[in-house]
C-alpha cells in the first residue's frame, strides 16, 4: 500500500469536507453524502446476519459513521484509520452523538497494533488500497483476531470486468468479484452473502439536487427509494449519451470464520 499517498488523499478530503461527509467519496455535496449514507445503512441492516456478542473493530473507520451504526447494538467498538485528520471528524461524531464505549486510534493495516478477540471485523473500503500480498497478510491477521463463528464484513469497490489500477494521488486496485472472493476465502473465511451497497450514483445524486437537505434527512427511505426508481426510468434511456457507465460496483460482502 502506498500509505503516504492514501493518507495524504484522505487528509485533504477531511480538511475540505464537512465532518458528516468526510471520507464518503464521489459525494460532491453534503446532501449526496447523507443520502448515500442512509441508503447504505438500510442495505446493511437488511443484509447482516444475526451477529454474535463481542467486540467490533473497523479498519478504515473514516468519519465514524459505521461505528455509530454498530454502536446501536450495544457492543464495544474500536475504529482505526490511517488519516489523523479524518479521525478528528470521527472524534467529533463520538462526542456529539454520545457514542460511549467507542475507541479511536490511528494505525496502518500493514501493522495492526491489536491483541485479543473480536466477534465482528469490518474492512471499510480498505482492501482496494492493498496489493495482493498485503491483502493476504492482512486477512491472515484478521482471521487470527476473529472469534470462531465471528463475522468479517467487507465494503469495497470492485471492477465489473477485469481488474484495473488507478494511479497518481489515489492508487487503488479494482479487483473482479471472483478475484476478491478467491483472495478472502483463500485465507480461511467462508462466504455468506453480498449485495450492492447503495443506489447507483446518478439516481441518488440527481434526487438530492431536486430535494432540499431538510427533506433528505426526514423523508422515509421507502419514499426516497421510490423517487429514485421513478428517476431511473428516463435515465436508463439517456445513460449511453449523458451518463457513462461506471466500471466499478460498490459491494458489501459478508464472511464468517468457521
Amino acid at each position: 500500500m502506498e500509505s503516504r499517498k492514501i493518507k495524504s488523499f484522505y487528509d485533504r478530503n477531511a480538511l475540505a469536507a464537512p465532518w458528516e461527509s468526510a471520507g464518503i467519496l464521489d459525494s460532491g455535496t453534503l446532501g449526496e453524502a447523507l443520502l448515500r449514507d442512509r441508503l447504505e445503512r438500510r442495505t446493511l441492516q437488511r443484509l447482516l446476519p444475526p451477529l454474535p456478542r463481542g467486540r467490533l473493530l473497523e479498519l478504515g473507520c473514516g468519519n465514524g459513521r459505521w461505528l455509530e451504526f454498530f454502536h446501536a447494538s450495544d457492543r464495544p467498538c474500536f475504529g482505526m484509520d490511517l488519516s489523523w485528520e479524518i479521525l478528528r471528524h470521527a472524534q467529533k461524531r463520538v462526542r456529539e452523538r454520545a457514542l460511549t464505549g467507542v475507541r479511536l486510534f490511528q494505525g496502518d493495516a500493514a501493522n495492526l497494533p491489536l491483541r485479543g478477540e473480536f466477534s465482528l471485523l469490518y474492512c471499510s473500503s480498505l482492501i482496494l488500497y492493498l496489493s495482493d500480498r498485503e491483502a493476504e497478510s492482512l486477512l491472515r491477521s484478521l482471521f487470527s483476531l476473529l472469534a470462531p463463528g465471528g463475522v468479517l464484513l467487507c465494503r469495497d469497490s470492485l471492477s465489473l470486468g477485469e481488474r484495473f489500477l488507478s494511479q497518481g494521488d489515489y492508487p487503488a486496485t479494482y479487483r473482479s468479484l471472483q478475484e476478491f472472493q478467491t483472495l478472502v476465502e483463500g485465507q480461511g473465511f467462508r462466504f455468506l452473502r453480498s449485495q450492492r451497497s447503495h443506489t447507483p450514483f446518478a439516481r441518488a445524486y440527481l434526487l438530492q439536487r431536486l430535494l432540499p437537505l431538510r427533506l433528505l434527512r426526514l423523508l422515509p427511505l421507502p419514499l426516497l427509494s421510490l423517487l429514485n426508481l421513478l428517476l431511473d426510468l428516463p435515465l436508463r434511456a439517456l445513460r449511453p449519451r449523458v451518463l457513462p457507465p461506471s466500471p466499478t460496483q460498490h459491494l458489501f460482502l459478508i464472511y464468517e470464520k468457521p
